[in-house]
């Protein structure tokens, strides 16, 4: 199944926030069309 992403932690840079919130994204989104 997917992975969950790994939070980056607070003083990691902007743009490895907003991976992680992308990748979360998809990640739910696969998590959720999975589940119904």
């Amino acid at each position: 199944g997917p992975v969950q992403p790994t939070y980056p932690g607070d003083d990691a840079p902007v743009e490895d926030l907003v991976r992680f919130y992308n990748d979360l994204q998809q990640y739910l989104n696969v998590v959720t069309r999975h589940r119904y």
